[in-house]
């Protein structure tokens, strides 16, 4: 790199060669230059000196020859020597968009560089160069521009995923308003949703401007769509904005004064073609461009469709949560109708619903009142949540506070929001002030439902809130369902325990029709015999000793008859009898009452289950009387015995029978008698024809 031309034979095949290439420098539209060996200039065209001058710090007028290569590109020697080595060694180098930097200037060249032979020796070389400055700038700015989009698309996805994914429609807003400060760079954010005629603020998003009042924008806040710059947003469905808020007719100045925002960039929120409301960014430092409109109407659409997913989500699980209610509504009134059906206690039917009760509708405080009508006061029968002196002296006149109206006027009563019972009320008595003070303490709401049965008011029902709400018509329906099935309880106790008397009543009546026709009958005809019996010693002392047997037989009778009244009487006491005992009793019963021969043939059974001996003593019963009342018999025979794993009760009479196809068996009380053994596990067989006498017997076997 000497600057000289080249001499000598070198420098007559470079002269040659510049002869040859000077009709090309002039007329091919690229910067072309020749160097010999030592990388010292021969010639140059405009062109190449042109790049020269713009890309390095050499002006055009040095571009001369003997001019050395580095010293017109001063700098670029780490990324051209490399290429310019390689052509000295004989090689053409191509170059697309090399990277030069010289005198603090950056330029892209495609070169191609070919070696000038003498011979077999390289003499210099050919430098054909193009500018690609302009096309790489162009690239690399479509692949930042490529880049940005890519990534403002991957945030786009991101976004719409973490907005899709949610299924709380709480979380999915909040998710919006901070993604559209993302995206778009903004320093808040809000999400509207449309209610009416009005854009109501759902959530917001971002620090709020210093001077701004955040207080006065709070989440209820509204402003009309009828106008605005969000409404026009929704109508054209595109995004709008404006610089200047504060004097933007557009603008709501409520929104633009709590806030203190500037610029406003909103972009309308639609899903299956129905308007939901709209995205609303602020205050980003540089001007909002279209850009900024086009990733905002993207995010918003994502947002539309997460907002409808979560929403329709939340339909499905409400829908889900009124099946499951209906279906513990459901199994809880069938558990109650299952109760009510029962013989169960009343306390026990009472204290079930009051559960049912509270479970379904949410409460811990439930307490029935019964209506006493002498004195029309409201008690407590049961309750669940209520102090034990509470259920013990609370008394309601009919018609004061909630309880006593439902009751009188036959509707349910709500209380909310305030004391549940007014202590002024006239009617409440003033021993109970008390109560009705630590109910207001305790309490803020109050249901009370009549209990209704048949045009009948039994009372009421109250169920107690802490907190005041408000009830829907399924559980207003749900706890009117309630106070019925309350009635009911109380109407079937009523009825059971009229039942009880009058089975009290019937059970004495049959005792005293008992003790007429039987003991009492016996006893007269003993009566009789005793008072003929010293007439009867003078005149005919014969037939003494045949009447005083009849004496005896007569009272012995009378004294077992009173025997089995008296364990009728005593239900425990004739289940732990012996049943030989029981069955001896019986037949001398029946001797005494009916003058019948019973042959009695009783051996011990066994140890038997009280139900099956009691099951034995009822047939025996039942049959015996049958014999006094239809068979016209003389002669009975009663036996008892086991046969091998089996107990036998037999009962045979030599009256006149009954033909089975003639008489209907249940009328002789034979169905009785069968439904007895059949409850214990017997099996009865009947054997009859017309005046061919009958045999009853009863087969039990353990299981």
């Amino acid at each position: 790199m000497n600057g000289r031309p080249a001499g000598g034979e070198a420098g007559d095949a470079l002269r040659r060669s510049l002869a040859v290439f000077q009709t090309l420098f002039d007329r091919v539209p690229l910067g072309l230059a020749v160097f010999d060996r030592g990388l010292v200039l021969q010639a140059a065209n405009p062109i190449w000196a042109g790049y020269v001058e713009d890309y390095t710090s050499t002006s055009s007028e040095k571009v001369r020859p003997g001019a050395g290569y580095f010293e017109l590109m001063p700098g670029t020697e780490e990324g051209q020597m490399p290429a310019v080595e390689q052509v000295l060694r004989g090689q053409t180098v191509r170059r697309e968009a090399l990277l030069t930097r010289s005198g603090g200037k950056i330029s892209y060249w495609d070169l191609v560089l070919s070696p000038i032979f003498d011979g077999d020796r390289v003499v210099g070389f050919l430098q054909a160069a193009s500018d690609a400055t302009a096309r790489i700038r162009a690239y690399r700015e479509l692949e930042e521009r490529v880049g940005r989009r890519t990534h403002e698309l991957e945030t786009l996805f991101e976004l719409s995923q973490a907005i899709i994914r949610p299924l709380d429609p709480e979380a999915v807003l909040q998710l919006v308003a901070d993604g559209a400060r993302q995206v778009t760079g903004a320093a808040r954010g809000f999400v509207f949703l449309k209610e009416g005629e009005d854009l109501e603020l759902a959530v917001a998003s971002g620090d709020p401007r210093p001077g701004s009042r955040p207080d006065e924008l709070a989440r209820g806040f509204r402003m009309p769509l009828s106008g605005s710059l969000s409404g026009r947003a929704i109508a054209g469905g595109e995004a709008l904005c404006t610089e200047d808020a504060g004097h933007d007719p557009r603008a709501n100045q409520a929104l633009v004064q709590s806030t203190g925002i500037q610029s406003i960039l909103v972009a309308p929120l639609q899903a299956d073609g129905q308007s939901l409301g709209v995205v609303l960014v602020a205050d980003k430092p540089e001007p909002f461009g279209e850009d900024d409109k086009r990733l905002l109407m993207m995010l918003a659409s994502g947002a539309a469709v997460g907002l409808e997913n979560a929403r329709l989500y939340q339909e499905e699980l409400e829908r889900r949560r009124e099946a499951e209610q209906r279906r513990r509504v459901a199994e809880g009134l069938r558990e109650m109708v299952t109760l009510l059906n029962s013989e169960r206690p009343l306390g026990e039917v009472l204290e079930n619903i009051v559960e049912q009760a509270a479970r379904l509708l949410d409460t811990e405080t439930v307490a029935v009142y019964r209506l006493n009508e002498p004195d029309g006061l409201l008690t407590i029968l049961t309750a669940r949540g209520l102090p034990e002196s509470y259920v013990r002296t609370m008394a309601v006149p009919l018609g004061a506070g909630a309880v006593g109206i439902a009751a009188q006027e036959r509707r349910p009563v709500l209380i909310s929001g305030s004391g549940v019972v007014s202590p002024e009320v006239p009617e409440m008595p003033e021993e109970i002030l008390p109560q009705i003070r630590w109910l207001n303490q305790n309490f803020c709401a109050l249901l009370a439902v009549p209990l209704l049965m048949k045009e009948k008011v039994f009372g009421a029902i109250a169920l107690y809130y802490p907190e005041a709400r408000e009830f829907s018509q399924e559980e207003l329906d749900l706890a009117d369902s309630f106070g019925a099935h309350v009635a009911v309880a109380l109407e079937n106790a009523d009825l059971r325990r009229r039942a009880e008397l009058s089975a009290v009543e019937a059970e004495r009546s049959r005792l005293a029709r008992e003790l007429h026709d039987a003991v009492t009958q016996t006893l007269f005809s003993a009566g009789l015999i005793a008072e003929v019996l010293p007439r009867l010693s003078e005149r005919d002392p014969q037939q003494l000793p045949q009447r005083l047997e009849e004496l005896r037989r007569l009272t012995r009778g009378a004294l077992a008859e009173m025997r089995s009244l008296l364990l009728e009487l005593r239900p425990d006491t004739l289940a732990d009898a012996n049943l030989i005992e029981l069955l001896g009793q019986l037949s001398e019963a029946v001797q005494g009452r009916a003058h019948l021969a019973v042959e009695v043939l009783l051996s011990d059974p066994g140890e038997l289950p009280s139900e099956v001996k009691l099951a034995l003593y009822r047939i025996a019963q039942e049959a015996l009387n049958n014999v006094t009342k239809h068979a016209n018999a003389t002669r009975v025979t009663l036996e008892l015995s086991r046969q091998g794993h089996e107990v036998v009760l037999a009962l045979r009479d030599d009256g006149r029978g009954f033909d089975p196809a003639v008489t209907t068996p249940d009328s002789l009380g034979l169905g009785i008698m069968r439904d007895r053994a059949e409850s214990v596990g017997a099996r009865l067989e009947v054997t009859s024809g017309s005046n061919e006498g009958t045999s009853i017997s009863v087969f039990w076997k353990p299981s």
